[in-house]
């Protein structure tokens, strides 16, 4: 099997990291290509080079872009983060026939790159869809929230070097004949 590059483009684009901490510890580079319409691009396999090595492949679906082509670009293993449940806030209450648990949230991340990155991160709290079932978000941290889904979106930029901190709390009351697994 041979690899033959026919022809090369220098495509402007902007960069992101998302995480999804509650699910992998490791941030994801994002490429999102605004003007991707006045290039030839078609759906095919893309060989990724990050900062000059190459890292892999993934695939470019043209055909299912709008406005914006984002191209996954893999894993960056110098942005640390990480996701722990705060225990001073974590409780177990019971009340009359309801018991009410709350629990908060803390997700810690570093910059150890030399340069500010903008990192997008996405968590979720509980939402319910029984009566009996009640969830309530008591702080979101700055979080952008879809009260629907219970997703969060934090938009953050960490400079070289930095530490931040974001913490979001919530709590579920309900029946305590019920048996749920909370976290």
């Amino acid at each position: 099997e041979y690899n033959l590059v026919i022809g090369g483009e220098t495509i402007k684009a902007a960069y992101e990291f998302h995480a999804t901490p509650k699910l992998d510890r490791d941030a994801f580079l994002v490429a999102k290509i605004i003007n991707w319409q006045d290039y030839d691009l078609l759906d095919a396999t893309a060989g990724i080079f990050y900062e000059g090595t190459f890292t892999g492949k993934t695939r470019l679906a043209a055909s299912q872009a709008t406005d914006t082509l984002d191209i996954s670009l893999g894993r960056d293993k110098s942005i640390m983060i990480e996701r722990k449940k705060v225990k001073d806030f974590t409780t177990n209450q019971f009340m009359g026939s309801n018991r009410t648990v709350q629990r908060a949230w803390e997700i810690s991340l570093r910059n150890n790159k030399k340069q500010p990155v903008t990192l997008i991160v996405f968590d979720q709290y509980p939402v319910s869809k029984e009566k009996e079932i009640e969830v309530e978000l008591l702080e979101n941290g700055g979080a952008r929230v879809d009260k629907e889904t219970g997703m969060l979106r934090w938009e953050v930029i960490l400079e070289p070097g930095q530490v931040k901190k974001l913490n979001f709390k919530y709590s579920v009351k309900y029946p305590k004949e019920r048996i749920l697994s909370i976290e």
